[in-house]
């Protein structure tokens, strides 16, 4: 059996490859403590890939200008098919030069970046900060629509399967993902609501102290990355992403109860934080997110 792949067509199995691999490293968004070694390596070859379908996303676009502008070496007597065709930066610097190409200066430099990251993967040592990572590929693949909608008219891709569907919803994610999350302390959380989650978190490292029906005195329990019943390291709390040795927000599920050893959240004991001559029910914390 021979496939033959046109430029197009190779672009988008590239795609649907990576893809694949890009649910495995993301774990559904998993982050933080149980993220897995195995799946997280994942994310190397799911950029190189995603990179490998924008590269030939851009010569499909020089293609259809003039198929010899793909070709390194545009004055030679003779362009054979098996000619060297130019790299991927050259590509997009080109098209830029050609006027074919809706990018702004700032997504160019972007792709640029994502194709020099790429060749470093393969040709070199490989670092992934997996945070990053969701973050780079989520718009290089907003971008690689966006290439995809300048060459062929439409966002509507052909990907050659059973499941296009799927693979658009994928996209759709993504998309979603780049225009509305960010990634902090192991979770997905909304952009607009960063700066706010960040200053609870601040908040709560400056009032340390507690207090029970009674007026009794209590120091808050800070959150430990080792549970002593499993001996396995947590980086993040999973409720409100206090790191080791950080006070839990204040109404967080899983700080526990300094004067019971309960969960705080739930126990009778009736704590109130202290806050300057004030004690702050956990309800009152809630209006430090948007002071």
């Amino acid at each position: 059996m021979i496939l033959k792949f046109n430029l197009l067509e190779n672009s988008i199995d590239y795609l649907v490859s990576s893809i694949d691999l890009y649910l495995e490293a993301d774990e559904n968004g998993e982050y933080g403590n149980f993220a897995s070694f195995r799946n997280k390596r994942k994310w190397k070859t799911a950029f190189v890939l995603l990179c490998q379908a924008t590269e030939l996303i851009l010569k499909y676009g020089l293609q259809k200008t003039n198929t010899a502008l793909i070709y390194d070496n545009l004055d030679a007597a003779s362009i054979s098919a098996d000619a060297k065709t130019i790299d991927a930066s050259k590509s997009i610097l080109r098209l830029k030069n050609l006027n074919a190409l809706s990018l702004s200066n700032d997504e160019i430099d972007f792709v640029q970046n994502c194709f020099r990251l790429r060749n470093k993967f393969i040709h070199y040592e490989a670092e992934i900060d997996c945070n990053r990572m969701k973050e780079q590929f989520a718009k290089l693949t907003v971008l690689f629509m966006k290439i995809h909608s300048n060459f062929v008219g439409n966002n509507k891709i052909n990907y050659n399967t059973d499941k296009d569907e799927f693979y658009n919803n994928q996209i759709n994610e993504l998309v979603y993902f780049d225009e509305n999350l960010t990634i902090f302390r192991g979770q997905e959380v909304q952009k607009d609501e960063l700066e706010g989650y960040k200053k609870e978190l601040d908040f709560n490292q400056k009032h340390s102290v507690l207090k029970d029906e009674q007026g009794v005195e209590f120091k808050r329990i800070k959150y430990s990355s080792v549970r002593n019943y499993t001996e396995k390291e947590y980086e993040y709390c999973g409720d409100c992403g206090a790191i080791n040795d950080e006070y839990h927000v204040f109404g967080c599920d899983i700080e526990e109860c300094p004067k019971c050893g309960g969960q705080l959240l739930s126990c009778e004991c009736g704590m109130m934080l202290v806050v300057g001559d004030e004690l702050w029910s956990f309800e009152d914390c809630y209006s430090v997110r948007d002071s």
